[in-house]
């Protein structure tokens, strides 16, 4: 059994008998199969963050105590319609399409059983999922307001001889911002500030030097982001941030 790739159904419900008849042993094992497929690591939240299971994910964490995915969890839980609460007209959508995630010609695995109090995310964490989703809508359309500004983009050292690249991202801010893969829904925000990162800034004119700050300075901001993501959650405390920083 442990040679094969278990389905999510199944390493769920080895965490919760595990949990519940204190078995370390299957329940260390059943807790990398899940950090085999979800990771707490921003490195690896991927630019589409939708996943089928994030309102299951999220339910199983808080029954058995596991603190190191609930991060992901919520974020994932932002691309849900809803925000993972189950469809009144189409109850059957949510499962159907999860069944077209976990494929059983992939997966070894029994059939899944889900029930409904397996999907029942608490007010609590319905209201934090809210305030999140609050968050990056605010945080990003914010930060999309004004051109991005640094002094290496203004140096007159770097520059001599050459545009002050400060001036061409002024100038074509709109153009920048305007892609697909940068604006829009804003609770994809850690995947907005990896496009963005990534923006081809030499067909702009933007030399290298600069080029490499931007793509620093959005790494920095992405790293910012996600630990002010805690905050809000209450997984963390500023006072927490600080330290980290220090």
């Amino acid at each position: 059994f442990m040679e094969k790739e278990s389905s999510f159904f199944t390493v769920a419900c080895l965490i919760r008998a595990s949990d519940r008849w204190n078995v370390p042993s299957c329940k260390s094992w059943a807790l990398r199969q899940l950090l085999s497929r979800w990771s707490g690591a921003l490195r690896d939240i991927p630019n589409d963050s939708y996943d089928f299971y994030a309102a299951i994910l999220l339910v199983l964490l808080r029954e058995c105590d596991i603190t190191s995915l609930l991060q992901t969890a919520f974020y994932s839980l932002l691309s849900h319609q809803r925000c993972g609460l189950p469809n009144p007209l189409d109850p059957k959508a949510d499962s159907d399409n999860r069944k077209c995630a976990d494929d059983d010609e992939f997966y070894k695995h029994e059939k899944e059983d889900w029930s409904v109090d397996d999907e029942e995310i608490s007010r609590r964490d319905l209201a934090l999922t809210l305030s999140l989703l609050e968050f990056c809508d605010v945080e990003w359309t914010t930060t999309l307001q004004n051109p991005l500004t640094d002094p290496t983009f203004s140096d007159a050292i770097i520059h001599k001889g050459k545009s002050i690249c400060q001036d061409i991202i002024d100038k074509n801010w709109f153009n920048l911002i305007s892609n697909d893969g940068v604006w829009g829904v804003s609770y994809q925000i850690i995947g907005r500030v990896n496009n963005l990162k990534v923006t081809d800034l030499m067909e702009y004119g933007i030399c290298m030097p600069c080029a490499q700050r931007w793509k620093d300075i959005w790494e920095e901001y992405k790293q910012d982001i996600w630990e002010e993501m805690g905050v809000v959650l209450g997984l963390t405390s500023p006072d927490d941030d600080e330290e980290t920083a220090s």
